[in-house]
């Protein structure tokens, strides 16, 4: 496991530093972070004191800015009263989108996204592209921006990708939806970290989950090494999930259909459904043989049944929670104790909170099985 619970107290000196442009900028009061596994933007929020700012970037200057690239760091120095961002963590570096000055309260308010934005900004055909691969747009459009990339090599001409859907050649959209898109359909997940683009297979190692640990004891109230836990399940995937694939192969004339399915362990309060008890969804992908088409049907009951439970927590902050990671939920005694998928992490850390993060995580029960 990444971390090593439970948590005993202890005094932290957590520290933090914010660069705008390269340059350390003082007065830092408050700095939030949001990673995802969304197919997302991270983004971040950052207060600085408008008094503590240097000559050279005084009120005017902060006005008069149209670029404000900024880098937040997070992290525990060996020695907190004298440390560099070497010494630290980088969780986002971005542009910032909005920038506001009240003078009265102090502050200077910068919010802004990750270089996810240059993608998001700019608009595309996916004509161009039909004989090309998935991981050589990843690696052209990274290119284009002067971002490096780390793909993992695709062979699927995208034109198949694209051959039930006339509409999305013909529309302009972003970068970033071409890029989703062809993520999607590779199985991939995408994000930019840094200056980097990642285009690459979702993790699914459980070797090294992050470890939320509950547990009771009978001479005391419960304990956990999070400050705060909440659970949720939806009765509707509670359901077996079918899902039925159709495949035109335009070129032969011909349709298949692939399915798969989850298994759901019923008990006796089991919700009944007007349509049996199964929720069915049909998806479109062209030019797949049955074979694959039972895979991918297969893939996408996974996909879906990975939203019945939900879990919310917050922690104290520290560097092993990765919003691309593996969470594990330990001590509960119930279906909750299993293995999650992350949507969130969100580190703040501030004069007045600390540094803390918010964890936002799904999964199906460890019960549940993809059937063919």
């Amino acid at each position: 496991m990444r971390n090593s619970p439970p948590i005993q107290s202890a005094a932290r000196q957590p520290r933090a530093r914010v660069k705008v442009n390269g340059t350390i900028a003082p007065g830092l009061f408050e700095a939030e972070v949001d990673n995802n596994n969304l197919y997302q933007a991270d983004s971040f929020r950052v207060e600085l004191a408008l008094s503590a700012q240097t000559p050279d970037m005084n009120w005017a200057w902060w006005a008069s800015q149209t670029v404000l690239e900024v880098e937040v760091f997070m992290g525990f120095p060996a020695d907190p009263n004298q440390y560099s961002e070497t010494d630290l963590t980088s969780y986002i570096l971005g542009l910032t989108d909005s920038i506001e000055i009240d003078p009265l309260a102090d502050r200077i308010v910068l919010t802004g996204r990750d270089y996810t934005s240059v993608f998001l900004d700019s608009k595309i055909s996916a004509a161009p592209f039909l004989n090309q691969t998935s991981s050589s747009i990843a690696v052209k459009l990274a290119q284009n921006h002067g971002l490096a990339a780390t793909v993992t090599a695709t062979n699927t001409l995208v034109g198949k990708f694209y051959a039930y859907v006339q509409a999305k050649l013909d529309r302009a959209h972003t970068e970033w939806d071409q890029l989703t898109f062809l993520a999607q359909q590779e199985g991939f997940q995408v994000f930019v970290s840094g200056k980097t683009l990642f285009f690459q297979a979702a993790a699914t190692d459980r070797t090294d989950p992050y470890v939320i640990q509950w547990s009771v004891d009978d001479a005391g109230p419960p304990a956990s090494n999070a400050k705060r836990l909440r659970f949720s399940r939806s009765l509707t995937l509670a359901n077996d999930v079918k899902v039925f694939v159709k495949s035109v192969n335009f070129m032969q004339g011909t349709v298949i259909g692939g399915s798969g399915r989850t298994h759901a362990v019923k008990t006796a309060l089991s919700r009944p459904t007007l349509t049996g008890d199964a929720q069915i969804y049909v998806f479109n992908y062209p030019n797949l043989t049955l074979d694959q088409a039972n895979q991918k049907a297969r893939a996408l009951a996974l996909q879906l049944s990975q939203h019945e439970l939900r879990i919310e927590a917050t922690l104290p902050g520290d560097q092993l929670l990765d919003a691309h990671g593996i969470v594990q939920l330990t001590g509960t005694g119930t279906i909750y104790d299993t293995f999650y998928f992350i949507e969130h992490v969100i580190r703040r850390i501030g004069m007045t909170e600390g540094y803390t993060m918010e964890l936002r995580a799904k999964n199906h029960p460890a019960d549940s099985q993809v059937l063919v």
